[in-house]
């Protein structure tokens, strides 16, 4: 048979991940206290994010930071019209705004496939020269830069001491 306390433990460690006030001690025990946890400060700084202008910069940042680190064919950044999309006989990456998202159907597609065949007015002598990067469904990337960003300011108020030597 088992006790209340074998029972608690499977449910603490569920709300340990979830919960801002819940604290694991020691490899088996759990303490409910009055201090939140780091993970409530990233939290709340994610929060307070502005999404409209601090997000899109950081991440087009970080995407322009990954394709240049090995760059080995000339790169298109975020094309907004066909013409600023070269013709020429060599590969080229375009790397698609950020904003963009592929999908099987729809009109980044239909773009896609109007600015590989033609720039502008007339048609391209090498549509094939073309590479096209396009960011795939989801809000992965946004995630993944928001919680990036988050953990940035934390840093920053730890190391100027803003946020408290308990952290």
């Amino acid at each position: 048979p088992l006790d209340g306390a074998e029972l608690l433990v499977p449910r603490a460690a569920a709300l340990d991940g979830r919960a801002f006030y819940i604290r694991r001690v020691g490899s088996d025990g759990y303490r409910i206290g009055h201090k939140a946890k780091l993970s409530k400060i990233v939290n709340d700084r994610r929060a307070s994010l502005d999404p409209d202008t601090e997000v899109p910069a950081a991440i087009r940042d970080l995407v322009k930071q990954e394709f240049s680190r090995a760059a080995g064919l000339p790169i298109v950044w975020f094309p907004q019209d066909a013409p600023e999309i070269p013709d020429l006989p060599r590969l080229t990456l375009i790397v698609a705004d950020p904003g963009w998202e592929w999908a099987s159907s729809g009109e980044v597609r239909d773009r896609v496939a109007e600015w590989t065949r033609s720039r502008g007015t007339s048609d391209r002598l090498y549509p094939g020269s073309l590479v096209w990067c396009v960011r795939r469904p989801g809000r992965h990337l946004r995630d993944a830069v928001e919680l990036l960003l988050a953990w940035r300011r934390v840093q920053r108020e730890v190391a100027d001491g803003t946020l408290g030597a308990e952290y």
